[in-house]
């Protein structure tokens, strides 16, 4: 009997204490009773009495009224006959949004929804696209995200809240530009990089040649004055744009006077193009500007101008004495004409040209181009016959050496001859050998003038070498008889 009593009293305490937990439990059981099956993860909160009654009316089942009284967003599209919803407003929510399946179920049936009857058809490379792939939450407006259901913030995923303007999902690419043109004015949906626009009829710039061959991305890209895009719209159509310029702007900025756009190489007749050639480093200016171009672009044509070197003169031209001078004088003696310059300063070299030698062409003392002349710069170097008759290198009348003029190392020849003076005469000579001796030595001068006569022209080695003996040493050769 005690213990009969201690477990009624045990009993009574246990049920005082856990009375709240055993109506939960028939509750719960009552509801598992009468519920089809487990509801969604999105509607696992309505899973108590009172919550079945947040969806079922008595008597009449699921009612979409109640449905609309937590889902206002869809009760607006509705309203406004906008989207989906707003199309299939007679459609029960039932038809698409089954429940009591599982926790894990999807209560959207998506292959019901027909996105060519709404206002984004999907098409080329939108087709193979999950949903879930554009409706997210980083795509959608900020009035969507913001969604609350009964005062809780709605997390579960919607499909509502993206715009049909590409930009919604994609951005603006293109940055500030075109403002007002929509991205199919120039792209298919099947692909960004296939283009509907026509650079022939809707740009300035038309594209020849090489610029043909390009992506688009090879001219339009993003440099250090477009870092968030790419520039499309008012691009400047100038060659150095893109290109750089290895005539550091001397030539003008218009390229297409003397390049074609098949290529950089290829030229355009500058004879038909009036090409300025002063805009280049080299100046055409006397000869130069009468010489063909290809006389010095040799082998290239109308395809490669460009010539390595042409500061020196000997870039292009043979040196005709053989090094004899630096190689950037040229211009010292020569002028752009073709021709010596006029008033050659002759005075600066080691042999000054006085008036008797002023009227020799230059040919008649560097016969060869030869003009460092070294020793020969002397009366010697040039009348060499009248140094082997004063160094008595030529025979006598007995074919012995003369041997030397005594006087050959004592006088040099312009003590005698005045190359200061206009041409030279017997009787000048006359005068310049009677001022150092006298004039019994005159009187010797006019013999032999008289005995010989003037000089002749056009003589014979024979008859020059005896003139030469006669003039500077007649002395050794008046016959004795005649002494």
């Amino acid at each position: 009997m005690t213990a009969l009593r201690f477990g009624l009293v045990l009993l009574a305490l246990l049920g005082a204490t856990s009375l709240q937990a055993v109506e939960k439990n028939v509750v719960q059981r009552i509801g598992d009773a009468l519920s089809p099956g487990p509801l969604s993860k999105s509607h696992a909160n309505l899973e108590t009495t009172l919550g079945c009654m947040s969806c079922h009316s008595l008597n009449k089942g699921v009612s979409d009224l109640l449905c609309l009284d937590c889902h206002q967003e869809i009760k607006s599209r509705i309203d406004q006959q906008l989207g989906f919803h707003g199309l299939n407003k007679d459609k029960e929510c039932l038809s698409c949004h089954g429940e009591h399946k599982g926790r894990d179920t999807k209560i959207l049936e998506l292959g019901q929804v027909d996105h060519g009857k709404l206002k984004l058809p999907l098409g080329g490379a939108h087709l193979p696209l999950k949903c879930e792939q554009c409706h997210q939450e980083k795509f959608q407006s900020q009035t969507i995200r913001s969604l609350e259901i009964k005062g809780e913030r709605k997390k579960n995923q919607t499909f509502l809240g993206l715009e049909e303007g590409c930009n919604s999902c994609h951005g603006k690419a293109h940055g500030p530009q075109f403002e007002e043109k929509v991205c199919t004015d120039c792209h298919f949906d099947r692909g960004w990089s296939l283009t509907k626009f026509d650079h022939e009829k809707q740009s300035q710039f038309k594209l020849r040649g090489q610029h043909t061959k390009l992506n688009c991305k090879a001219c339009h890209h993003k440099d250090a004055t477009h870092k968030d895009f790419a520039p499309f719209e008012k691009i400047d159509g100038q060659c150095s744009t893109c290109h750089f310029d290895p005539h550091q702007g001397r030539s003008g900025k218009e390229c297409n006077s003397c390049h074609q756009p098949e290529s950089w190489k290829k030229f355009l007749d500058t004879k038909k193009t009036n090409f300025d050639h002063d805009k280049t480093r080299f100046k055409l200016i006397g000869k130069h500007g009468q010489v063909d171009c290809e006389k010095c672009h040799k082998d290239r044509g109308h395809k490669d101008f460009r010539i390595g070197g042409f500061n020196l003169c000997t870039d292009c031209h043979k040196d005709q004495h053989q090094g004899q001078f630096a190689a950037d004088t040229c211009i010292d003696c020569h002028n752009l004409k073709g021709n010596f310059k006029q008033g050659f300063d002759h005075k600066k070299t080691k042999f000054p040209l006085e008036t008797l030698h002023g009227e020799v062409k230059c040919a008649g003392c560097h016969p060869k181009g030869n003009y460092q002349m070294g020793e020969k710069a002397s009366c010697e170097g040039c009348h060499y016959e009248v140094r082997t008759v004063m160094e008595g290198r030529w025979l006598n009348q007995e074919k012995q050496p003369l041997g030397p003029d005594p006087m050959f190392r004592t006088l040099n020849c312009a003590t005698c001859h005045k190359t200061t003076e206009k041409g030279i005469s017997y009787s000048k000579v006359r005068k310049a050998c009677v001022e150092c001796h006298n004039e019994h030595f005159g009187d010797l001068w006019d013999y032999r003038e008289k005995k010989y006569g003037p000089r002749k022209t056009n003589l014979s080695k024979e008859e020059k070498e005896k003139r030469l003996k006669r003039t500077h040493r007649f002395g050794d050769f008046v016959p004795l008889e005649e002494k």
